[in-house]
């Protein structure tokens, strides 16, 4: 029997829900799993269907506690192994970062080392009050990776990033949605995950994907590398239908998002 699973669920309205299962473990990622998670989000990437996808841990008790350090210890002293491990690892977390569809995070329980820096790279982000963070490479002798870096300061600011890196300590929810890590607080984050999403995905999928991808690149100071495609949308499928809807007072109803325009 397989230690730990990632699996998508399909929903409705193009909402897919990526899981992470390893409950026994808090949701320490296997390289088994890692591997499964980076084929699962570079499997989305390519699929207009999608919408917007929901990243959460399997049960209350945990969002992710990061990698399976077990497993790391393992191998050390194999040099092809540990490399190996790591390659699987950021496989998975650039499937996570380039992932051109909204992700909204649904954390309860523990957020930690790895975990975390899933959370970062996710879009929009709510916890339980009882949701924990932290990132306590210091005791490992770890070191995050310049991706995973540049996804934490997006999302956690230089200050509270270094705090939590230099420090190893660990932060509750309250404080880290004052912190404006957090879009919400909820007893009950995967609906609060589950609403958003939903709004997400009635929206004109091109113009989120652009948003999303304009945002970032503005963030990371890499807009002289983003070509402005803003005023393609005026002879897209998704403004003619949305400017119908508006001046027929109904909903819109937009099509799978596509590249190409009439």
């Amino acid at each position: 029997m397989t230690d730990g699973a990632v699996y998508a669920e399909v929903g409705e309205g193009g909402v897919v829900e990526v899981v992470l299962d390893r409950p026994a473990k808090l949701n320490a990622m296997t390289s088994a799993m890692y591997g499964d998670f980076a084929e699962i989000f570079e499997g989305i990437a390519s699929d207009p269907a999608v919408r917007c996808i929901i990243l959460r841990g399997v049960d209350e008790r945990a969002f992710c506690v990061g990698s399976d350090i077990a497993e790391f210890a393992a191998s050390i002293g194999d040099a092809n192994a540990l490399r190996d491990a790591a390659e699987i690892g950021r496989r998975a977390g650039d499937a996570l970062l380039d992932c051109p569809v909204p992700v909204v995070a649904a954390i309860s329980g523990a957020c930690f080392g790895g975990g975390l820096q899933f959370a970062c790279a996710c879009d929009l982000r709510f916890a339980a009050p009882s949701a924990s963070f932290g990132i306590p490479v210091k005791d490992l002798g770890m070191r995050a990776e310049l991706p995973d870096l540049r996804a934490m300061l997006r999302a956690l600011g230089g200050p509270l990033c270094l705090d939590l890196l230099l420090t190893g300590r660990t932060a509750d929810a309250e404080e880290m949605s004052a912190r404006g890590f957090l879009h919400g607080l909820s007893d009950a984050p995967l609906e609060a995950a589950r609403l958003a999403a939903r709004r997400i995905a009635s929206g004109a999928p091109s113009a989120a994907r652009w948003h999303k991808r304009a945002v970032l690149a503005l963030l990371d100071g890499r807009d002289s590398q983003l070509p402005d495609e803003s005023r393609d949308c005026y002879s897209a499928r998704e403004f003619a239908e949305g400017c119908a809807a508006f001046v027929e007072k109904r909903r819109p109803v937009f099509p799978p998002h596509v590249e190409d325009h009439p």
